[in-house]
């Protein structure tokens, strides 16, 4: 069976909790396509590193202080020791995106290393076209896509566990190899498994030295 998760309002979270409620129960083997908004719950491109944007509202400062994440999805009959397979099946981005780079971003030894150790706060906007297959920068730069999520994971056996750190369970991982074909395997802690993802990257490298990736809102995850 094929279930839709759109992004309304309580599908959307910022932290892993073995108390949260499943947003949707599904049987294994059963296909879920999720749609989220970008990883700070942006529903427009930012213009500026200052100006204000359209966010999902409303939000509360201690649940939702995090990555915009849909979820969680509980499989029926998963129990701790089992392990879940996620099969990406096919990732589709909103037509824009953004990335930041300089002060606050980054460690600032990375930023040093980089040679931007006193460079301000830089915003990149990028425009992502489907069919040709790349992502253009407002300064000309364009890269091929390869999008992926950047948070994907499975609920720890914890009451309240940050959604932007990655554990053995799954989380804020930011691997690029998690893109369409790819299978991923993850342990169960909790009844139900309790998926949730978000983070949606167009293009990113080996890790987010910059502190970011080419973010966007992910219009179809499917898994």
């Amino acid at each position: 069976m094929h279930h839709t998760l759109l992004p309304l309002r309580g599908h959307l979270h910022a932290h892993f909790s073995s108390a949260a409620a499943a947003v949707l129960t599904v049987d294994s083997g059963d296909t879920v396509s999720f749609s989220v908004p970008d990883v700070n719950w942006g529903l427009e491109p930012p213009t500026s590193t200052t100006a204000p944007r359209r966010k999902v509202e409303p939000r509360d400062p201690a649940r939702d202080n995090g990555p915009c994440l849909a979820g969680p999805v509980a499989v029926r009959g998963a129990e701790p020791g089992d392990a879940l397979e996620i099969r990406i099946e096919h990732v589709r981005t909103a037509p824009w995106g953004w990335t930041y780079a300089g002060a606050g971003m980054a460690s600032a030894a990375h930023n040093a290393a980089l040679g931007i150790g006193d460079a301000p706060l830089t915003l990149l906007r990028w425009t992502i076209d489907q069919a040709a297959g790349t992502a253009t920068s407002d300064t000309g730069h364009r890269v091929p896509l390869r999008p992926f999520p950047g948070t994907i994971g499975l609920c720890p056996n914890e009451p309240h566990a940050s959604g932007w750190l990655a554990r053995n369970c799954g989380g804020n991982m930011d691997c690029r190899e998690l893109t369409a074909g790819s299978t991923l395997w993850l342990p169960v802690k909790v009844p139900g498994a309790m998926l949730s993802a978000g983070d949606g990257h167009a293009a990113q490298g080996d890790g987010e030295l910059s502190g970011t990736a080419i973010e966007c809102p992910l219009e179809e995850l499917r898994l």
